[in-house]
């Protein structure tokens, strides 16, 4: 797992990826900046790369306030790079936070014929549509052959 700090040396970002499930988890924490957000994308895109990871799950449950003036950054840079690795799906856990939801909805639409990209209200629920997706890979991968 790689963990990242901000300036306060507060946890704000985790990532690692699950081998057996080639599912890249991340998980923030409290209050980002733009750097902040960008530091975490990096991290996840090296991971992405190294392990040609087509599936994120992305945890926004505990994280406070709005990350939107990071997604044209997203959108433009680390979208086309995080492709090319091998991204195809990504799950968001949204915020309870409002302002987080609505960067969440926000990078969902920029997201839009670049990737699929989803919005989840809770873990189980992203858990088990990167597992739908899993399978009809896994289906379309057998049929083939």
């Amino acid at each position: 797992m790689i963990t990242l700090k901000n300036s306060d040396e507060k946890v704000f970002y985790e990532v690692y990826v699950e081998a057996h499930t080639n599912c890249l988890y991340a998980d923030w924490t409290g209050f980002v900046n733009v750097n902040n957000v960008k530091a975490g994308c990096l991290v996840a895109l090296d991971l992405i790369k190294e392990n040609n990871c087509p599936y994120i799950i992305n945890d926004n449950t505990n994280l406070v306030g709005p990350w939107q003036q990071a997604n044209q950054w997203i959108q433009e840079f680390w979208m086309p790079q995080a492709i090319e690795a091998g991204l195809r799906y990504m799950a968001h856990i949204t915020s309870p936070d409002i302002f987080g939801k609505l960067s969440a909805q926000d990078l969902e639409k920029k997201a839009a014929g670049i990737f699929i990209m989803r919005l989840f209200k809770n873990k189980e629920q992203a858990e088990e549509w990167i597992k739908e997706c899993q399978k009809k890979d896994d289906d379309t991968f057998k049929t083939n052959i």
